[in-house]
């Protein structure tokens, strides 16, 4: 995927955070549509951990339909409230627990693209996903919690630099995702 869909996508997101305009239990995701190389595109953006429910659901360690649990009843709320506009192409985008989210809703809605910032691991196998891309940071861990019983799927990867020693939470944070690929669009 190209670096200006991808900054769409975290700026999607980061809206999501700030602003969602649906919730379902502890998800809260945006959708609507937004310019993307000159066309209008569908997306749904999907914001992360944001109170003690999420932090609950993300330590459950069973799934359904080869998705983490947590990711698979999100998904099929939003996937029940979302109207899909079919002359649209589609982006499902998603941070940290909502990345398999994002991914399994891009799965089943044969999403045109779909990304998963920092996603936790939510796949029991490492299924191969079409037009799909994950973006991590190797100073974050939450991407790479959970593996002994779930996975990342196969697909596309993108790793920002390694810029700290050690872990630092803020590059967990959607704003770190934006600020690399807006230094990318403007190269």
């Amino acid at each position: 995927m190209d670096n200006k869909l991808l900054l769409l996508a975290a700026e999607e997101v980061k809206n999501a955070y700030k602003l969602p305009t649906h919730n379902v239990k502890s998800t809260e995701w945006n959708t609507g549509f937004t310019l993307y190389d000159g066309k209008l595109i569908q997306f749904i953006a999907i914001a992360g951990t944001n109170d003690i429910t999420d932090w609950l659901w993300n330590i459950a360690l069973v799934s359904w339909d080869g998705v983490k649990l947590a990711s698979y009843y999100s998904a099929k709320r939003i996937i029940k409230r979302f109207e899909r506009m079919p002359d649209y192409k589609l982006l499902v985008c998603g941070h940290s627990k909502s990345g398999p989210t994002a991914m399994y809703i891009g799965k089943k809605l044969k999403a045109d693209y779909c990304v998963g910032f920092n996603p936790a691991p939510g796949f029991r196998k490492k299924e191969k996903l079409a037009n799909t891309c994950i973006v991590t940071d190797p100073d974050d861990i939450v991407h790479k919690m959970g593996r002994l019983n779930f996975n990342q799927p196969d697909c596309e990867k993108i790793e920002m630099p390694n810029d700290h020693r050690g872990i630092d939470l803020s590059d967990h944070s959607i704003d770190n995702a934006i600020e690399y690929f807006k230094q990318k669009v403007s190269i």
